[in-house]
């Protein structure tokens, strides 16, 4: 691959106008760039490059948010810890709830479940609250008949609840009964909305799971701890998916905006680790934990190997230095007290 890219670069005759290479933060590119400035230098036509194939490799914010969140999730036990949190889809950034909602079973294994049966899912933790919501939409999701049942649930309380407004006077807006959303766990982004949902029709789902006939539900009941867990987790999830949206834009550079969303999502996980609902919970806090900590190693390793995100900060006119004036401690916790002086020259021009 990276013959590849030199051999373009070298075609182009822009070796020595590159500045940096833009990449996810598989292990595979960071060799591609070592290999790359080893190519660039023995071409033939090499006449010296201003590009340092360690602090021109520039990391995917994106993808070190979709890394810390895929560590939260994993701690928190909302996904199997056996799922390869690397995989990343740049789209997830996109994601709709109306995409998540064509979501769909692998299997359809529920399909084949009685509504009579008590029998228990072995492969469902039901010590994880988000893993039990995941069972009962793959459930309501399984059949026409159960997703009438549903549907005519969640109706049956909007009637309830537009009854008692009308009885004191009072109006009531009735909400859109909507599917519940099924997560790919390997996109955070859907496991979110699949939250989102649930929280939204909760009540629905307490009324499923404590139906007088219908069994198949019972054994995934949220205790009212669970739906807190779950609402919290929700709240964190659409934080991170506000920044990762920021970073996703096509239209406009957003290496000006790394470091301060670096400072942002270390400043508010670290809050939430001072937290006491998340210290009242041991999969919380270790889910936030995780979390910080991919976020400090992918920060460390992008500050340390480069400058570029400094400039970029500080050229940008709506910031300039105003990142480190007002981080309310931040910055001396992240840097030593000597970091200005630690950034390497830059190279001088051929």
């Amino acid at each position: 691959m990276a013959s590849a890219v030199a051999s373009v670069v070298s075609e182009l005759d822009i070796s020595n106008k590159l500045v940096a290479l833009v990449s996810d933060n598989a292990s595979n590119n960071g060799t591609l760039v070592d290999h790359l400035e080893t190519e660039l230098q023995g071409a033939s036509n090499y006449s010296g490059t201003r590009w340092d194939s360690t602090k021109g490799h520039i990391r995917c914010l994106s993808h070190v948010i979709h890394l810390s969140v895929m560590s939260l999730l994993r701690d928190v036990k909302a996904i199997p810890r056996n799922v390869d949190i690397r995989a990343f889809n740049p789209g997830d950034q996109t994601l709709t709830s109306e995409d998540a909602e064509a979501f769909v079973a692998d299997g359809n294994k529920e399909a084949d479940e009685l509504d009579d049966s008590g029998i228990v899912d072995s492969t469902v933790d039901l010590a994880s609250a988000i893993d039990k919501i995941r069972k009962i939409a793959k459930i309501v999701r399984s059949s026409p008949q159960r997703m009438e049942l549903f549907h005519d649930t969640a109706k049956s309380i909007e009637d309830y609840y537009e009854k008692k407004a009308l009885s004191l006077g009072k109006r009531y807006t009735r909400k859109t009964v909507k599917n519940l959303i099924l997560d790919v766990v390997t996109r955070w982004n859907s496991v979110y909305f699949m939250l989102e949902r649930a929280l939204e029709f909760s009540e629905a789902i307490d009324s499923l799971t404590s139906h007088p006939k219908v069994k198949i539900f019972r054994a995934y009941a949220l205790s009212k701890a669970d739906w807190e867990s779950v609402a919290l987790v929700c709240k964190w999830l659409n934080y991170f998916r506000s920044a990762s949206t920021m970073m996703a834009a096509e239209k406009y550079p957003t290496l000006s905006f790394s470091l301060r969303i670096y400072f942002v999502l270390i400043a508010y996980v670290s809050r939430l680790e001072e937290s006491l609902e998340v210290q009242g919970s041991a999969a919380l806090e270790a889910g936030i934990h995780a979390c910080k900590s991919k976020l400090l190693e992918f920060f460390d390793k992008s500050t340390f190997d480069s400058e570029y995100y400094y400039f970029a900060t500080i050229l940008d006119p709506r910031f300039k230095d105003s990142l480190f004036q007002s981080s309310d401690g931040l910055t001396s916790s992240l840097f030593s007290e000597d970091w200005p002086n630690q950034t390497k020259p830059y190279p001088e021009e051929p």
